[in-house]
């Protein structure tokens, strides 16, 4: 009788968290599809639904602090890295990542995840380098892995010694090679940072086919 009542009591539990993960999912969904920060109302509603899935869940589960980490991002997705104001929704996002890191240790998205927000924070420390070298490890056959970790890597460029600035080259060439459309994005957001001439010169070292952002390929 007791197990009954436990296990039942589990199930509603785990049908309330499901429910909430739910609302929290469609409110991240609509976000991505306009591109742009949600309210402050909306965005108040998605953090509540996405904190009461984790805590209602009977179980920890990496999906739900991933959702979660991501809800908290959104607040300033559009302010820059190092923006004062949103250091504590960033540190906050930060843990939540961690959890999902924890959780599912091999998940490469949740450690692409950490490298992101570190990268927001401006903290290029060891945790940085851990996160990233993780993500590329157990995502190096996925082109948005190799592409978000290499951007990230040519952000912190100059904060990174010989060793890691070969892995985010190494990176650039494997997220080509999967997805040359993404990849010419890499080489534009590249040129913006006068690093171009570095991830052409990876580029045409593994010898693509066509890297039109490097004038690699057939003229038009």
């Amino acid at each position: 009788m007791l197990l009954s009542v436990v296990v039942l009591y589990c199930a509603v539990r785990l049908i309330l968290a499901d429910a909430n993960s739910f609302q929290a999912e469609r409110f991240v969904s609509h976000w991505r599809s306009l591109g742009n920060p949600p309210s402050l109302e909306a965005w108040t509603v998605a953090r509540g639904a996405a904190e009461r899935a984790i805590t209602l869940s009977p179980v920890d589960d990496s999906e739900r602090y991933h959702r979660l980490g991501e809800i908290l991002e959104w607040r300033y997705r559009d302010r820059h890295p190092g923006y004062t104001e949103a250091r504590d929704h960033r540190l906050a996002a930060l843990d939540a990542y961690r959890d999902a890191a924890r959780l599912r240790p091999t998940w490469p998205y949740a450690w692409a995840r950490v490298a992101s927000i570190k990268a927001a924070l401006l903290a290029f420390d060891t945790e940085f380098d851990r996160a990233a070298s993780n993500a590329l490890r157990l995502g190096a056959s996925r082109s948005r892995i190799n592409l978000r970790i290499a951007r990230l890597g040519l952000f912190a460029w100059h904060e990174l010694d010989d060793t890691q600035r070969d892995r985010i080259l190494d990176a650039a060439q494997r997220g080509f090679a999967q997805n040359p459309r993404q990849g010419e994005k890499l080489i534009d957001y590249a040129r913006t940072i006068h690093l171009d001439q570095v991830v052409c010169g990876a580029l045409r070292a593994n010898s693509p086919p066509h890297a039109a952002g490097c004038g690699i390929g057939p003229a038009k």
